[in-house]
């Protein structure tokens, strides 16, 4: 069961990610035209619902940067492009994420983390035991 509601929120995350991208697509194709002669069109709504006190119970980049354990620099750019979903605010306040959005990131990424550590370890294993193999192959034809 626990697993039908992971794969709904990451069902729901690609939506709103693929969204995100149909926009900006939108957006770099009026900009190619240069949007003669078109009504301007209304900013979208963002894909995750933003509370108003978001600016100021939302994480900062330099939070979300030290709990991700990226730069700044590049937490921002991801931003920028779209990976990495949040709330410009611009002047001082800069963005803002959503926390829960943050922590969940912190977890998949301490998950991702632990699978690699495993499967380095299983290599490790692997690789020790060929080599333990090979000797003993090479004392018995000796």
């Amino acid at each position: 069961m626990a697993r039908d509601a992971d794969v709904d929120a990451l069902v729901k995350e690609l939506d709103q990610a693929l969204a995100s991208v149909q926009r900006a697509q939108r957006i770099a194709a009026d900009l190619r035209r240069g949007a003669k002669g078109r009504q301007r069109r209304l900013p979208e709504r963002s894909p995750v619902p933003l509370s108003r006190d978001l600016r100021h119970t939302g994480m900062t980049v330099a939070e979300t940067a030290v709990a991700l354990g990226i730069s700044e620099d590049y937490v921002r750019r991801l931003l920028r492009r779209g990976i990495l979903v949040g709330s410009p605010y611009g002047g001082r306040t800069g963005w803002r994420l959503d926390r829960d959005y943050v922590l969940r990131l912190q977890r998949e990424i301490a998950t991702a983390k632990q699978g690699q550590a495993a499967a380095r370890r299983e290599l490790i294993a692997r690789s020790k035991g060929a080599a333990s193999d090979s000797v003993q192959s090479k004392g018995r034809t000796s």
